[in-house]
């Protein structure tokens, strides 16, 4: 695919050089920052070595305890197909948030993936709104009052460990990086899901 394909205030992301991204530990839930034991880590590497991804890359975590395939991941996967063509991602502006059923406050970014003899482009969107922030501060103070260390600690002392928590927690540090990943990482999937028996869907 050429550049005039794409709209000029739209970038084209070259699939030999996808953006650069925080990679997220995969020994903690990137939703929770919850430890993990080893083995659920030496499961995560299996699971990744199955679908050709690579948690030490960044391609794959746990979110919410369960695998994720990241924004890097399901780049790389799309990468090894002759068929990809390259994608663009753009903000949703406030009139077709809106239309989306979002709030003032709530970022979307819109992704194209370009597919090789496929007219249009696949595309997905990607989202991050208040009601979600206002969660994961809830589940991480959770995670906290269960932690053993933390169990018999005072209120105060609780709170201050779940602020430390979410400030390494990239939804919180970056909300609309974060719906811009989810947007790529959506499209991509959508245009080239993984193959095989349990494999993650978007």
């Amino acid at each position: 695919m050429t550049q005039e394909h794409i709209p000029p205030q739209r970038s084209l992301i070259s699939p030999k050089a996808p953006e650069t991204r925080e990679i997220i530990p995969f020994d903690r839930d990137g939703a929770t920052g919850e430890v993990l034991g080893p083995d659920l880590v030496r499961a995560l590497i299996l699971y990744g070595q199955r679908y050709g991804l690579d948690p030490y890359a960044g391609e794959l975590i746990y979110y919410r305890g369960l695998p994720y395939v990241t924004e890097r991941g399901a780049v790389h996967n799309a990468v090894r197909s002759e068929r990809y063509r390259g994608h663009a991602v753009s903000i949703v502006p406030p009139e077709e948030r809106k239309a989306m059923g979002l709030q003032d406050g709530d970022i979307a970014y819109r992704c194209e993936v370009w597919v090789k003899d496929v007219a249009e482009p696949i595309v997905e969107f990607g989202e991050v709104t208040a009601a979600e922030l206002e969660q994961t501060k809830t589940q991480v103070a959770s995670a906290v009052a269960r932690d053993r260390d933390f169990r018999e600690t005072t209120p105060a002392q609780q709170e201050r460990e779940t602020l430390r928590r979410l400030q390494f927690l990239p939804l919180m540090k970056s909300p609309g990086k974060m719906a811009r990943a989810r947007a790529i990482r959506r499209a991509h999937l959508l245009a080239f899901p993984l193959k095989g028996e349990n494999a993650p869907s978007v």
